[in-house]
């Protein structure tokens, strides 16, 4: 009986989280002080305290670590290696962790033997389900439902666990006419050929389109259209498509004139919109030719007051000599 099931790290066959039964006792000095399993990669501190790499890497602070034994500060340099540790664990007797298979021997042949352990069962490559070895042929043979069988009817392979609604949809299979319970060797027969002749399949009246609605077997329906309504059915009917047939025409009509005046409405906006561009285009003229008159006007305003600047110039100099040529003229005079 397994007395322990303990994690094996650093083994690259076994899983991460895969827990090993030992059938023997594992010794204090072979296992990791924090997590108590066992490693490839066993360190001891000054004090021979046991650790795994792992979980030594988890508490590393800065180069130290606290021990879990005796609450010293141990300095990670100074680790030694147990080579001689993971030796003695592999001469350790184990049981193989999967759940069916009895297979016990040491850790070293355990690595051997559980990859190509198949007591768990294998994959059928049909379906993935997951069976025993043994039982293998016999799930891939008779159980799968992945596997080709035969359909009875038409004998086309079909997946196992589609064939019954294949079998019942497949036009092979045997066929009774639901109408006259004759039996047929196909139901491609029925469908095909049979359903169009049936005496006892309800059929329409054949003035269904001129508003019949008479429905039966094919002999009630021929006794049927051999009674006299059918012809005023079909001159009601006759009266009925011309009154739709005038007014169809009268709607004809009716598009047609509106599509002349839609025409006519639409020359009228065209030649009105090329009066528009011409008023346009005479607009810009004579606004460029009331700018040119308006810039004339205002040089002829400007020449005027420049004029009258210089008339005022004038007159006032004739001021400046007017006063001592009258006082010349006096004395002129006086003179005489």
């Amino acid at each position: 009986m397994a007395r322990e099931h303990l994690l094996v790290r650093g083994v690259d066959c076994f899983p991460s989280s895969l827990k090993v039964p030992f059938m023997q006792a594992v010794p204090d000095n072979l296992r990791c002080k924090l997590c108590r399993n066992v490693s490839t990669r066993i360190v001891m501190d000054t004090d021979d305290h046991t650790y795994c790499q792992d979980c030594i890497n988890m508490v590393d602070e800065g180069g130290t670590f606290r021990c879990v034994v005796d609450d010293v500060v141990e300095h990670i340099a100074t680790l030694r290696t147990c080579p001689d540790a993971w030796k003695k664990i592999l001469g350790l007797t184990v049981k193989c962790p999967k759940s069916n298979c009895m297979y016990q021997a040491t850790l070293q042949d355990l690595q051997v033997h559980y990859p190509n352990c198949r007591s768990e069962g294998v994959r059928c490559p049909l379906c993935n389900t997951c069976v025993s070895a043994e039982g293998l042929a016999l799930h891939t043979n008779q159980e799968c439902p992945q596997r080709d069988l035969e359909c009875p009817f038409c004998q086309e392979e079909q997946k196992a666990c589609t064939l019954d609604e294949h079998m019942e949809a497949c036009d092979q299979r045997p066929a009774t006419c639901e109408h006259c319970h004759t039996d047929f060797e196909t139901f491609l027969e029925v469908r095909d050929f049979h359903y169009a002749v049936c005496p006892r399949k309800p059929i329409g009246c054949p003035y269904t389109r001129f508003g019949c609605k008479f429905v039966g077997i094919r002999e009630e329906v021929d006794a049927h259209t051999r009674q006299d309504q059918h012809i005023k059915m079909v001159i009601d009917n006759s009266e009925c498509q011309r009154r739709e047939l005038r007014e169809v025409k009268d709607e004809v009509e009716q598009l047609k004139a509106l599509k002349v005046l839609v025409r006519n409405l639409e020359e009228s906006l065209s030649e009105e919109l090329q009066h528009r561009l011409s008023l346009e285009d005479e607009l810009r003229a004579a606004t460029n030719e009331i700018k040119a008159l308006k810039q004339t006007v205002d040089s002829y305003f400007k020449r005027g007051e420049d004029t009258d600047v210089k008339v005022q110039e004038l007159y006032q100099r004739i001021d400046i000599f007017a006063t001592p040529m009258g006082e010349l003229l006096k004395n002129i005079a006086a003179q005489n």
